[in-house]
């Protein structure tokens, strides 16, 4: 079968269609039929071409597809390379901040940089004075120059350079200096890392070890001699040991069946007594006193805190752990007891365990004597009586402080029991009702009050006998000093089932106390008129210095920076020396910063927004300024706030905002801030919050300072309120409020 198209017919004529449709006849003969249209696999050439476009697009595409990738995988590295990085820029800052060594930035011209805590310890003060600073007037002046050579080094060098310096203010410290040059991509510029380390001891060190070195060679040259001596003496020893064990093996094989026979009985009495120490739960201890060795039971070691791989103690460091007070006591007892004085060792004593605690032990011992009538080995036990000892000085203690507290405690006290009458009374009541305590005990409460007296007390009394606290205050007729304010508490004494025994009575006498209330009421008020009116003539002040500042200084030191320009144009034209026209062009500079910032001075002191603009633009545009200058976020929210706000209660809050904000920037340590302002039905409030570390930190006791201090007398001098809470680590929050006699809220 031939293939289509193929034309291949010999001898024959044949009709050809080409794709065009035209009709073609030519002689097959030997020869395939429209060589140039028709190819022997019977494909045209157009059908050629599309394939082969179709194949080169699929190349194309893969191609592509390989690129896309490769370049997505790359940029998966280039990300994970990116985290990596990151991750590595951490570690270095954390090792740089808690390495021993101290370790500087430094700018081409020794300006410090950077520091870490290292650098600030080693030079003696705070990483915040040190920066900007130059690192050479710390350097002992003869070595400076050495330092300057050393930075140029390091400045053209691509390696590490090292030198020796000493400090200035304490010449015998000795310090190596290592430096590298690196570059700094924010500062654009060449920077060098200084890394600084203290040698003065190992100056020392060398020297010491270097006359230790010639000692010792000396010594272990005399040593060799002498051990070449010992060594032919030892040879000889040797020898005669040999002969020695030789001895002794045949001793050994007839002692070890005593030993083993020993052995089971040792065992068969060890047994019995673990078990009797175990029962008496007592401290065993067994004192041989020939070698001046000790056994303790494990129990013995628990009550004195020694582990069982501690090594046992001597006598000496038994005798030391025992308390001062007792050492003398516990040792005569001791000595008595083994020279035959006294019949037996019983002692109480405390001694202190290993963790340092003192405890109380009873120790009872017996000791076994020789034929010569001399202790070798004493064996006795300890109990631990701490808890009775603690209990009985508890019981005395109580005892004692109660009768010390009763007869000095600046009131009246005294117990009354269930037929009313006095069971004790302590020496106030003597001067109260000038008769003698004694006398007054066993007396009914009718009997010292007196009818009114009782009348008014009876029932807090009864209240109390029946099982209820009660508090009170009264007035009492008391012959020649007239009346006595007496505030009283009566608290029911409770037995162990829970029933009223009697009653503890405490009667404070108040009576100066409500005459210098009322003293006091009077001496508040007119101490907050004037406090109000030394914070008037303090705003008063700050406007007059604000005005004179913008009207007479301000003008003024525009006038001289004119003048210092319109110098520096003459200089420029007149072509004097460029170092005249840099140093007046500086000073024309200098004067503009001092222009701008006594304007910022009188804007501090008043700002005059605060008049034409109010509270709430005034707010915000101190706000702004505290945030650009500080990089804090700071966010002002202002809700039902009224349309006028007289100028004292505005001026009062204003002060409040920028003393917050200032105790912010100062101590907080927080990085957002919210200011409210906040109208309420009868005044106008503030309320500055920020997430910082809290004022528990920087004001120790709860004081105030004198910034807080100075917000509470603003407020309280127009009778409003103020307020601050905060947590350590959870941020402070200062509200302050200040009423309004005629609120009118923005529509």
């Amino acid at each position: 079968m031939r293939k289509r198209g193929s034309g291949k017919t010999t001898g024959q004529r044949r009709e050809v269609v080409t794709p065009s449709g035209r009709k073609l006849r030519r002689s097959t003969k030997g020869k395939s039929v429209s060589k140039g249209l028709i190819r022997s696999d019977g494909r045209s050439k157009g059908s050629l071409s599309s394939k082969t476009s179709s194949s080169k697009s699929e190349r194309l595409s893969q191609e592509i597809q390989s690129q896309a990738n490769e370049l997505a995988r790359k940029n998966k590295e280039l990300r994970q390379a990116h985290l990596k990085a990151e991750e590595e820029s951490q570690k270095y800052r954390y090792l740089y901040e808690t390495i021993p060594v101290a370790s500087y930035t430094l700018d081409a011209q020794g300006t410090v940089l950077d520091l870490n805590e290292a650098g600030a310890m080693l030079l003696r003060s705070s990483r915040h004075h040190l920066v900007d600073r130059r690192f050479h007037v710390f350097i002992y002046e003869s070595d400076r120059s050495l330092f300057r050579g050393f930075m140029r080094k390091v400045l053209k060098g691509a390696g590490h350079e090292l030198c020796a310096v000493r400090l200035a203010d304490d010449q015998t410290l000795s310090l190596v200096l290592v430096g590298v040059r690196r570059n700094n991509h924010e500062r654009k510029r060449a920077v060098v890392q200084l890394a600084v380390m203290d040698v003065t001891g190992f100056i020392r060190v060398q020297g010491v070890l270097r006359d230790s070195n010639e000692a010792l060679e000396a010594t272990v040259n005399e040593r060799t001699e002498q051990l070449t001596d010992a060594l032919g003496r030892l040879n000889q020893e040797i020898e005669e040991r040999r002969c020695a064990e030789d001895r002794l093996s045949l001793l050994n094989d007839s002692l070890e069946q005593r030993v083993n026979e020993r052995t089971i009985a040792l065992a068969e009495a060890n047994e019995r007594w673990e078990w009797v120490v175990r029962a008496t739960h007592d401290g065993v201890w067994d004192w041989d006193l020939v070698r001046n060795k000790a056994y303790f039971s494990p129990r013995w070691k628990e009550m004195h805190g020694i582990q069982d791989g501690d090594l046992s103690e001597s006598s000496e460091e038994w005798s030391s752990r025992i308390h001062p007070e007792d050492q003398q006591k516990v040792g005569d007892k001791l000595e008595a007891y083994l020279a035959g004085i006294v019949p037996e060792f019983w002692e109480e004593y405390r001694i202190q365990r290993k963790d340092g605690i003192y405890i109380w032990v009873l120790d009872r011992g017996v000791a076994v004597f020789d034929e010569e009538g001399r202790a070798i080995r004493m064996v006795g036990a300890e109990t631990d009586i701490t808890w009775r000892k603690e209990s009985e000085e508890a019981l005395r203690r109580s005892e004692q402080e109660f009768r010390t507290l009763a007869d000095n405690v600046p009131a009246l006290f005294s117990y009354i029991g269930l037929d009313f009458r006095y069971r004790f009374v302590n020496k106030r009541y003597e001067e109260l009702f000038g008769r003698h305590d004694k006398t007054m005990v066993g007396m009914t409460v009718f009997d010292l009050l007196g009818s009114d007296g009782y009348a008014v007390v009876e029932p807090y009394l009864r209240k109390a006998l029946e099982g209820e606290s009660v508090a009170f205050e009264y007035e009492l007729k008391v012959p020649g000093d007239g009346i006595r304010y007496l505030s009283v508490q009566y608290v029911p004494d409770r037995g162990k089932q829970g029933e009223v025994r009697g009653l503890f009575a405490l009667l404070a006498d108040v009576t100066a106390l409500k005459l210098s209330e009322a003293a006091l009421r009077g001496r508040e008020a007119e101490l907050r008129a004037l406090n109000a009116k030394l914070v008037q003539v303090q705003e008063e002040e700050r406007r007059r210095i604000a005005r004179d500042l913008h009207d007479d200084v301000t003008q003024r030191l525009a006038a001289l920076t004119l003048e210092l320009h319109g110098m520096k144009r003459y200089a420029v034209e007149a072509g004097c020396d460029p170092s005249i026209v840099s140093k007046v062009k500086g000073l024309g500079e200098s004067v503009e910063r001092l222009t701008t910032d006594v304007q910022q001075l009188a804007h501090h002191l008043h700002p005059s927004i605060l008049e034409h603009a109010g509270l709430e633009a005034a707010a915000r545009e101190h706000a702004d300024e505290f945030s650009a200058r500080t990089g804090l976020l700071t966010e002002v929210l202002v809700r039902d706030l009224p349309k006028e706000v007289p100028l004292d209660q505005a001026t009062c809050l204003y002060r409040v905002l920028q003393e917050s904000l200032q105790n912010v920037r100062k101590h907080a340590n927080a990085s957002n801030v919210l200011v409210r302002l906040l109208g309420t039905n009868h005044g106008v409030g503030i309320c500055v919050h920020d997430d910082g570390q809290g004022l528990e930190s920087k004001t120790a006791g709860n004081r105030k300072g004198l910034g807080l201090t100075s917000m509470a007398e603003r407020v309280w001098s127009l009778k409003g309120t103020f307020r601050v809470r905060t947590r350590p680590d959870d941020g402070t929050e200062i509200h302050a409020w200040v009423p309004l006699e005629d609120v009118k809220y923005k529509t």
